[in-house]
């Protein structure tokens, strides 16, 4: 049966981006029927509280729009869309608890297919998967890895979820997914691995597909936006109120401590190079002004401020990929005061890239900077092919996968 529609389903709030990258419209022009269940109330109803839905911003059209405050409100939309509908579940990763896979059984009992994406791999310190990859021995290799954390509370619901998927890939208890949709070579051995019978497909990642996007635009000269001197850039992640941090309950660092910190790295740096600094501000941010001690702030212009720079300074954000596509030199920076989780994901990064990462403390020089923010061409040609993409592509993410549900017939 063919078929007509596609049920997004999330389980918090988004925000544009993340839903810009779905390719909503795409799916609607090609005919599909859009359904789009959040149930932020369900998962993360004290983020609820502080966010709203997802739907507070319009980021989802309000037509297709449904906000789900029970279990059983899902079960019977997952039910009644079974037979006619792709499932699109947003909140997919390889290191699901159990706690979240009572939706993925779902799709076994109501003999549902459904589709799993990953555009944005990101650096996790594990390194490629090797020819002799067993999924059985990732299982054991991970439970031993948590044994050694003494983390009792992740060995029950992170091993039950290895099992979980254990079992969806040979479509017991839980179904195969139809379709994945990957980006980079790391992904696409990875889900090849977990899902041998299942489509898997590769597509460039949403990043490597903006880049391009800037860049077959640049015949017309760069934005009013785009300072004309010398600059470097700065990737602004919302340190201090990230909804991501505020969502997993996290403390990051406070808002006066970090502008005092991070401004003072800048002036220095800005000695150092002779260059200001530019802050690429996060969409999720919104700044008065002057918090960056009157530096320049621009909002929704990554990919082209990272073209358009000298140098790049970041965190671990995934635009990263704009940096890496463009060859640009990088600056891993460890704020004085991070936590031992921040400051392991911005050294996973930095040595993604053959780099270290510098901590805001340090009295650093020219020749210093110089040696840590090098280009090595194959590190960043290794990390395109790993984390974006396999091949060119012009056409985006969604795009491929508008493409490739169309052709299929399910019967």
């Amino acid at each position: 049966m063919k078929k007509d529609s596609i049920v997004f389903l999330n389980i918090c709030p988004i925000g544009k981006v993340f839903a810009e990258s779905l390719g909503m419209d795409l799916f609607e022009e090609a005919g599909y029927r859009l359904i789009f269940l959040d149930m932020s109330k369900i998962f993360y109803p004290d983020t609820y509280k502080k966010f709203g839905s997802t739907n507070k911003d319009y980021v989802v059209k309000k037509e297709f729009f449904i906000e789900c405050e029970t279990r059983q409100r899902v079960l019977e939309l997952i039910k009644e869309y079974s037979t006619r509908a792709w499932f699109y579940p947003l909140f997919f990763r390889f290191n699901l608890r159990l706690d979240k896979m009572w939706l993925m059984r779902a799709f076994k009992k109501y003999k549902c297919d459904y589709i799993l994406q990953d555009f944005f791999p990101i650096p996790t310190g594990k390194g490629p998967l090797d020819a002799s990859f067993k999924m059985t021995r990732h299982f054991i290799t991970t439970f031993g890895q948590l044994i050694r954390k003494f983390k009792i509370n992740d060995i029950l619901a992170r091993s039950a979820g290895w099992l979980s998927f254990f079992l969806m890939a040979r479509n017991i208890f839980y179904r195969r997914p139809t379709h994945c949709f990957v980006a980079g070579n790391l992904m696409y051995d990875r889900f090849r691995a977990f899902y041998p019978k299942s489509n898997i497909v590769s597509v460039p990642s949403f990043d490597y597909y903006k880049y391009y996007c800037v860049i077959s635009n640049l015949d017309k000269g760069p934005s009013q936006e785009i300072p004309k001197n010398d600059y470097l850039v700065y990737y602004d992640q919302s340190i201090f109120a990230s909804p991501d941090a505020m969502l997993l309950n996290i403390s990051v660092m406070g808002k006066a401590e970090y502008l005092k910190k991070i401004n003072r790295f800048f002036d220095r740096i800005e000695d150092v190079t002779g260059k200001k600094v530019v802050i690429a501000a996060s969409p999720k941010s919104r700044y008065e002004g002057d918090e960056f001690n009157g530096r320049k702030i621009i909002y929704n212009k990554t990919a082209e401020l990272t073209y358009y720079s000298d140098l790049v300074i970041m965190h671990c954000t995934t635009a990263v990929n704009f940096a890496v596509a463009t060859y640009k030199p990088i600056l891993f920076l460890i704020i004085q005061g991070f936590n031992e989780s921040r400051t392991r994901d911005i050294n996973v990064r930095a040595s993604a890239l053959n780099k270290e990462a510098m901590n805001t403390a340090h009295n650093f020089d020219k020749i210093e900077l110089e040696k840590l923010t090098r280009v090595e061409k194959n590190a960043y040609d290794n990390f395109i092919n790993n984390y974006m993409t396999r091949k060119a592509f012009k056409v985006s993410p969604a795009q491929i996968m508008v493409e490739t549900l169309k052709k299929y017939d399910v019967f």
